[in-house]
């Protein structure tokens, strides 16, 4: 087996895959459990004690997630600047409540809309409004900050949202950062968010 060519399959999958969580096709277990037995599929079918062992890892790390660099530091100065902050993420709503508790985020946050809570995902209007609603602003008053430049930024942008950030993070050997859209910055830590945004 290539463990790297299987590193690189397992991010590569995890996205077209994801997409039946958000259609309501599986749950949070299945697509952990899927997601391995595609990376491998290569090398054969994947043993369901591995398939279970995997998915009890990715359930326990949960309580184990640490924050992006930065993140609370990023959330307390822009509270102190009298912004809400929400979290629009596409994550199961349980599990999501279990991750920002392990972040310790939960107290520097206005509102956490989720797919389900919204009633759909991220790139759908849809999602973004119901952020808005959430925070009690109108969409045009909002800023989206995330890592994903379709679900995070063209989407919210096309939603009406007034500006997009993408956070970018570059690996050794990766491309320039692109040219952002019109109404998007592109940075590469959370430090660069507050300039992005016009402070």
């Amino acid at each position: 087996m290539d463990l790297e060519a299987a590193r690189r399959g397992f991010a590569a999958c995890r996205e077209p895959l994801f997409e039946r969580v958000l259609r309501g096709e599986w749950g949070v277990e299945e697509f952990r459990r899927g997601q391995l037995a595609e990376a491998l599929a290569p090398w054969g079918p994947v043993p369901e004690a591995l398939l279970r062992e995997h998915a009890e890892l990715r359930e326990a790390m949960v309580g184990e997630a640490v924050p992006v660099a930065g993140a609370h530091a990023l959330l307390e100065e822009l509270r102190g600047r009298g912004l809400r902050i929400g979290v629009l993420t596409n994550g199961a709503g349980s599990l999501v409540e279990r991750k920002l508790a392990a972040l310790g985020l939960g107290a520097l946050l206005d509102a956490v809309v989720t797919a389900d809570s919204a009633g759909a995902p991220k790139p759908e209007p849809q999602a973004y409004a119901a952020a808005a609603s959430a925070l009690d602003l109108p969409a045009s008053a909002l800023a989206m900050v995330g890592d994903h430049l379709e679900w995070d930024v063209l989407g919210a942008l096309r939603a009406g949202f007034a500006r997009g950030v993408w956070l970018r993070r570059d690996q050794p050997g990766a491309e320039p950062r692109p040219a952002p859209p019109a109404g998007a910055a592109v940075v590469g830590s959370l430090a660069e968010v507050p300039a992005a945004l016009g402070f």
